[in-house]
């Protein structure tokens, strides 16, 4: 019978060993001083690459039948295929400085699993040492994160889950990264048999699963459930010889911690503000859900632009450009939806069907791969126990990968990187030697070199985007406080040309741009501003302020063409809408401000509503039908708005007709204060007839038929305000309910009281006391 190829070399598992480690431990890597940490982790990760290829190459004796193997691995295929496709969007790519930044990340994935599935060679117990490393990490990640809880217990009284970033930048990230190390950490739980390391294990479990559900990722919570169900069936495939009692043992491995967690997290965590179970039960496929409905919109853009661009995409690294163009009726301010809250989609609307297909082949062929090996009566149980767990993990990878994006940062990419690494270096060495052979060839340390004179060119763009990000931080600030602290000098030493725009987006020349305005150097701004929008023509933030630099230098009809271009490109942003309707005001441009108010929806915010209705009222005068129209939509977006009742009535009443009515309200005040309540109906019947959109004079000829025992008026024109203004004062509402109880209906005027009090009309309270106490 034909061997199987040897997989162990004891003498260079030491360097192999500390270079995993390295790896692993890219995640506690700090920000030094950059905007986000993942630019100095993705620049470690390409100095790291280097140095272990140039260490796989200098010992290439060793591996040169793995690295053989390797490059003729499925899984390798379809990544490098992935990778050159993603280059190749460079030549069509919106950005493509921006693909330059994502290919050299993606490439330096691609190199640190490569170097991974080699020098797995060379660890021995390969189960043992990744679990136990992976453990030690998870533990110290689950120490930081409930530091900062304790902390915020300590100074607030409460758990910001939000908040609890631990080592990393955000809390999905920091759940995910848990989640996915909690089988390693399984797998020694089974695999231990003494009970002080049964213990610690069993212990880091339970913490582990506590820190998930204080952090409260609704979409680590769908992980822990798989990696939960999937667990339970261990016993009856792994361990079907064992006794009842030892499979329950088993099970009890992953269903006490978690008892214990949820017990814990009601007992001391739900009274902070950390309630899991109250935080589960928001988990929803509803439409109704606010995230929910965010994630469809974004694929459903996605899905939009895949059928209509079904062979190229828009580049790797830039959906977050194109996807402005679809939702900008939806963003608020320069708040661009930065990912598509699924990797795989998002590939597929950067690389098209190829690269989408490429990307997911990756996991498919993985996962055909490990069971081949969970089905290979050859394979040994432990290794299939590991390789079931390791599955299970890339599950976890899988979902956040569908609900997220780990693709964009290292730390999460690492354990990916590892389980597939695994999972391949697995197979290949189950194959017999005469199988081996097959998959041989000539130029493989070629291919090799090849990656590492790649990594080395890569390196300097991973450097730019390091230095970038740390003048970011310094830009950005300056932006977001509407600061100019940042000095002309020293923006002139930024390299602002990899990357070309901010983590936010905005094109960097533009943000220069900014400074020179602030300087009053005008046509200098205009200058840097002439190909700024390029980088991200979607943003329309150098539209923005090339109207504002035209306008300081008195040139009113460039200024408002740049404001018209800003408003319509990005219609729900304050700043272009606010310049552009004082600018259309100032022009009086009738069909550009019925355009925008025909344009307006439900959705966008009522400070861009009112600026709208306010320069159409302002151009347009009073009572236009499309402008009162407009009003009404108005009123029934944003009810108990108070502007938009004023805006209501200055579009309907001319100002002498609110004087007028105004003029009468008061000497109708008068005789209601004398308790001539007849009298100051009257007059306040013909101040409506002056002001019929003032909805304050129907609640006091209300209040005076009410007086005056009339109750039938009283509610004729208090209902007229609730239908027709619902000004959500309460009063209203009160009027109505005083007036059904006195004509003896107690149950509808209860009712009307309630809305009242539900409105914070504390005077209802009163009736309900009396009237209302069932």
């Amino acid at each position: 019978m034909s061997k199987k190829i040897n997989v162990t070399h004891k003498e260079f598992s030491f360097y192999e060993s500390i270079i995993f480690i390295l790896y692993l431990c890219i995640g506690f890597i700090p920000n030094l001083q950059a905007v986000d940490k993942i630019a100095p982790q993705w620049l470690f990760l390409g100095g790291l690459n280097f140095f272990a290829g140039v260490f796989i190459l200098k010992n290439k004796k060793i591996f040169d039948e793995r690295i053989s193997i390797h490059f003729k691995s499925g899984i390798t295929l379809f990544y490098a295929f992935f990778i050159i496709w993603g280059g190749i969007s460079f030549f069509y790519a919106i950005n493509p400085t921006e693909v330059l930044v994502n290919i050299s990340r993606q490439f330096n994935v691609f190199f640190m699993y490569t170097n991974m599935a080699i020098l797995l060679i060379s660890i021995n117990d390969k189960s043992k040492f990744f679990s136990l490393i992976l453990t030690i990490i998870l533990s110290v990640e689950i120490y930081f994160i409930f530091n900062q809880a304790f902390q915020m217990i300590s100074s607030y009284g409460q758990i910001d889950s939000g908040s609890l970033t631990g080592v990393t930048a955000n809390r999905n990230i920091a759940a995910f990264s848990i989640a996915l190390k909690i089988p390693f950490v399984l797998y020694l739980s089974i695999k231990s048999k003494t009970l002080k390391f049964k213990t610690l294990w069993f212990l880091i479990t339970t913490l582990s699963i506590m820190g998930l559900l204080i952090i409260q990722s609704r979409a680590s919570y769908l992980a822990l459930g798989m990696l939960i169900a999937g667990f339970s069936i261990i016993p009856y495939i792994f361990f079907k010889e064992n006794t009842s009692f030892q499979k329950i043992k088993i099970l009890l491995l992953v269903f006490l911690p978690l008892f214990f967690s949820i017990t814990a997290n009601k007992i001391f965590f739900a009274s902070k503000g950390a309630d899991a179970i109250s935080r589960a039960s928001t988990i929803s496929f509803s439409t109704n859900d606010g995230s929910v409905n965010q994630r469809l919109r974004y694929y459903s853009h996605v899905r939009t632009h895949v059928k209509s661009n079904p062979i190229l995409g828009v580049g790797l690294g830039n959906w977050k450009f194109k996807s402005i163009d679809y939702d900008k009726e939806n963003m608020v301010g320069y708040v661009v939806p930065y990912h598509a809250h699924s990797d795989f989609i998002q590939i597929g609307a950067e690389l098209g069907i190829l690269g989408f297909l490429s990307y997911l082949g990756i996991f498919i062929l993985a996962f055909f791969l490990s069971l081949k090996l969970l089905l290979n009566p050859k394979f040994k149980r432990n290794k299939k126990l590991f390789i079931y767990l390791i599955l299970l993990s890339l599950g976890v990878y899988f979902i956040d990968a569908n609900l997220n994006f780990p693709i964009a940062r290292p730390q999460v990419l690492i354990i990916w990187t590892l389980i597939i690494g695994l999972i391949s270096f697995y197979y290949y060495s189950s194959l017999e030697k005469i199988e081996i052979k097959k998959i041989i060839t000539k130029n493989k340390i070629n291919f090799f070199a090849l990656l590492i004179l790649i990594g080395l060119v890569s390196f300097p763009i991973s450097y730019k985007v390091y230095g970038s990000l740390k003048n970011q931080m310094y830009l950005l600030r300056d932006y977001n406080t509407n600061k100019f602290n940042t000095s002309i000098n020293q923006l002139e030493e930024m390299d602002m040309k990899i990357p070309n725009v901010t983590v936010t987006t905005i094109p960097l020349e533009a943000i220069k741009a900014r400074y020179y305005i602030n300087q009053k150097e005008y046509d200098k701004a205009l200058n840097i501003l002439k190909l700024s929008n390029k980088p991200n023509p979607y943003l329309f933030f150098a539209e923005s302020l090339k109207s504002k630099a035209f306008l300081a230098k008195g040139n009113i009809d460039s200024a408002y063409y740049y404001s018209k271009k800003a408003y319509f490109g990005l219609p729900n942003n304050t700043l272009h809408v606010a310049n552009f309707v004082k600018l259309a005001m100032y022009k009086k441009d009738r069909n550009s401000i019925e355009k925008a108010g025909s344009l307006l929806l439900d959705n966008h915010l009522s400070a861009n509503w009112q600026n709208i209705i306010t320069a159409y009222i302002d151009i347009v005068g009073i009572g236009e039908k499309k402008l009162i129209e407009l009003t009404d939509r108005a009123i029934k977006i944003f009810p108990g708005n108070p502007n938009f009742l004023l805006l209501r009535k200055l579009a309907s009443v001319s100002q002498v007709n609110i004087s007028k009515g105004a003029k009468i309200a008061e000497e109708a005040l008068s005789f209601f204060n004398n308790k001539n309540y007849k009298q100051a109906s009257v007059l306040y019947l013909k101040a409506i007839n002056e002001d019929p959109m003032e909805y304050s004079y129907y609640e006091n000829v209300a209040t005076c038929f009410y007086q005056l025992k009339e109750y039938g008026n009283a509610m004729l024109y208090s209902s007229k305000v609730i239908s027709k203004f619902n000004p959500r004062t309460g009063k209203s509402e009160y009027l109505h309910g005083i007036s059904k109880i006195s004509t003896g209906d107690l149950q509808g005027g209860c009712e009307f009281i309630s809305k009242a009090i539900e409105l914070n009309f504390l005077e209802a309270q009163i009736i309900q006391k009396q009237f209302c106490k069932s």
